[in-house]
């Protein structure tokens, strides 16, 4: 089973008693709000799931062995994430 956006309006509209429309429109704005705290370079944590973050790998130098040459990889940033401990232990004690 894949648990995706249709998944998650439908649980939330089944849950909460409301409208699939209003569902819809809560999980669009938290991913909107979720996509723009990342991008601003915050993070984002979730009690009992886990943190999102932005990381910046530094720029380094690295070495072509083939040619011998040193090729400048230029920095960049990008999406980390690490579980809960609650979320590991469900998931390492599920069975």
């Amino acid at each position: 089973m894949v648990f995706n956006k249709n998944s998650m309006v439908e649980i939330i509209a089944e849950q909460t008693g409301c409208t699939k429309k209003l569902a819809k429109l809560a999980a669009d704005q938290l991913i909107e709000q979720m996509s723009e705290t990342l991008i601003n370079g915050d993070n984002v944590e979730l009690a009992n799931f886990g943190k999102f973050e932005t990381v910046i790998k530094n720029e380094r130098n690295v070495n072509n062995v083939y040619t011998k040459e040193i090729i400048k990889i230029p920095a960049k940033r990008y999406l980390k994430f690490k579980a809960s401990l609650n979320l590991k232990n469900a998931i390492k004690n599920k069975d």
